[in-house]
Order: C-alpha cells, then structure tokens, then sequence
C-alpha cells in the first residue's frame, strides 16, 4: 500500500511515521486513562491544562520536520513526544498529589473472568443504551432518506452540526470546571 505513493512521498519514512502514529496512539490512551482518575480525583483543572499545553510538542516538532523537509516525520514524532509528556505529566501528578492511588495494584488471573462478567452483567442496561444511541443516527437517516430523499439529508446534516458546534462552543467553557455538565 505504501508503495502507491512513493512518488509522492518516501515508503520508508511514511512507514516509520506509521508506527510512530500508532504508538502515539497506544500512548495517548493510556495518558487518558491515568487523565481520568485524575478527573475522578477532583483533578481535572490539572488534566484539562496539560491537555492545553501538550499539543504545543506536536506543532512544534511538526515545524521542525517541515523546516528539515520530513513534515510527517516530524509530526509523528511530535505526536509521540506529546503523549509521552502528558502520560509523564500525569504519572508525576497521581505518584506526587494522590498517592493513595496504586496502579500497581492488579487482579488476579482467577479473578478476571468472574469480574468481567459481574461487571457485563452490572453495565448490559448502560450497554444495551449505548447500542441504542449507536442506531439511533443511522435509522433516523434512513427515515430522512425515504421520506425527503437525500436532499433532505443533506439539509439535517448541515442543521444538525450547526447545532452540535453550537452545543460544543458553549460546552467546552464547562469542561475544566464541570465535566459531567460538560457531557
């Protein structure tokens, strides 16, 4: 697949810029769970703070990377960079400010199986909701569809997001000092 655009752009570096995306994206997700005990421990001022300033890496590296003609590289590497220093960042904060909380504190081979399934039996009502969410959208625009047409579609879709980026615009005010209201 990379071959195909190797006029383009180098194989080789896009591969390695790949793998790099891909353990910024392992990174990251764990960066967000460490991000959400600290939410859950009234922390969250902090997280939505280093999520502010995090970013700054990966622009700046992407610079960087363009200036040295290698623009994906470096903004793969800055992808990387920035959610290794948000995981840093909020590892020092959990070990400094809430020692209480033990990572290393881990279950039990024996015991995962009975959990995940007392934890599926407690959360399929949670569960069965989200799935419905889920096909909620799609139903609703095959309903659009065969009743306008897919004009009619297009016009929901326009009007849906405006509002949505309405929602968001004054939601992400929320964010720092009220998530759940944010939500």
């Amino acid at each position: 697949l990379l071959e195909r655009i190797e006029p383009i752009y180098d194989s080789g570096a896009m591969a390695v810029a790949l793998c790099l995306f891909v353990a910024a994206g392992v990174v990251t997700l764990t960066g967000k769970l460490d991000g959400a005990v600290l939410s859950a421990r009234r922390d969250n001022a902090f997280v939505q703070a280093t999520a502010a300033f995090t970013p700054l890496i990966a622009v700046s590296a992407g610079i960087v990377g363009a200036l040295a003609e290698r623009p994906i590289e470096g903004f793969a590497v800055g992808a990387l960079g920035a959610a290794a220093a948000q995981l840093v960042v909020y590892r020092r904060r959990l070990s400094g400010r809430h020692s209480v909380w033990n990572p290393s504190q881990q279950l039990r081979w024996r015991e995962t199986p009975r959990r995940i399934l007392e934890l599926a039996r407690r959360g399929a009502h949670l569960y069965s909701i989200s799935l419905g969410f889920m096909a909620r959208e799609p139903v609703f625009r095959f309903v659009v569809v065969l009743t306008t047409g897919l004009a009619g579609v297009a016009i929901y879709d326009i009007a849906f997001r405006l509002t949505q980026t309405l929602r968001n615009a004054v939601a992400a005010g929320f964010s720092a000092l009220y998530p759940n209201l944010a939500r």
